[in-house]
């Protein structure tokens, strides 16, 4: 396989970042909780999976409902058999990463953010994909503005945050780890139902995008992003809660392409699943 082959996710919205690290020989993954609004009349989100590649193009909808059903979900590339390899090798970028990667502490890390460590998460309000390979990086770095929901003074500058976060699978490393034909597989808690299951050409590479967006358009698509959706999916509550705006330009458009919506990071506390 050619040193550029690669599967490159691109995790986006409303989504709650974590990394599990579990004993030998399992290793490490990475949970992108999938932050639940079913319960918001006219703000609905829903989870989707996009794939493209040689020969491949694809999207798959999940309603919030139809991803608790299902959950916890998989993605990663395995053999044709379908077993998820280890042990796990997600991996955040290092700080002082050199090259082209922007160093994943740019997720906004909700635990320092609220100087409140003690996150407890509603299962039922984040229903979980987990990823068990890739290198993670931030990526669209915006500079926004923060203040108390039940404050109505000016914004205070956050300063830059990732709107994104980008995991990349090295085909190659992983061709000579043993995965001589490999695929991209998604399946859910049940292995019967695997929603696709890709073999992968040697030598090319493939793009992933999950993301998790508001259903409706217009109205769902204001600058005061969902980023208060997260306070629902936890059982205890920071002592303050907070509304955050990424600055648009005004002559901007709004369109699925920049959703109104920000990862979230725990670096500390566990998801469930």
């Amino acid at each position: 396989m050619s040193q550029n082959s690669l599967v490159k996710i691109t995790l986006d919205g409303l989504l709650l970042i974590s990394f599990r690290t579990s004993l030998p020989p399992t290793g490490t993954r990475c949970q992108a909780g999938v932050i639940v609004t079913k319960f918001a009349p006219g703000e609905e989100h829903e989870l989707k999976i996009e794939v493209k590649g040689p020969g491949v193009s694809g999207c798959f909808t999940y309603s919030h409902e139809n991803v608790l059903d299902k959950a916890p979900l998989w993605l990663y590339v395995g053999t044709e058999k379908g077993d998820v390899p280890t042990p796990y090798t997600a991996e955040p970028c290092p700080i002082n990463s050199p090259g082209k990667y922007k160093p994943f502490s740019h997720v906004l890390d909700l635990e320092d953010f609220h100087n409140f460590s003690d996150f407890e998460i509603k299962p039922e309000k984040v229903p979980i994909l987990n990823i068990p390979q890739g290198m993670f990086y931030s990526d669209k770095l915006n500079n926004v503005k923060y203040r108390e929901l039940v404050n109505s003074d000016d914004f205070q500058d956050k300063s830059e945050v990732a709107t994104e976060t980008i995991a990349e699978i090295d085909l190659d490393k992983l061709h000579r780890a043993g995965i001589i034909k490999p695929h991209l597989i998604l399946w859910s808690q049940n292995k019967s139902d695997s929603p696709f299951r890709i073999s992968l050409e040697a030598g090319a590479s493939y793009e992933v995008s999950v993301k998790n967006a508001p259903v409706k358009k217009g109205s769902a698509y204001h600058l005061s992003n969902h980023f208060r959706y997260y306070y629902h999916a936890f059982t205890k509550q920071p002592p303050k809660h907070y509304e955050i705006v990424i600055p648009y330009h005004h002559s901007l458009t709004l369109t699925e392409d920049a959703p109104p919506c920000i990862n979230g990071l725990l670096k500390n506390n566990r998801l469930p699943g």
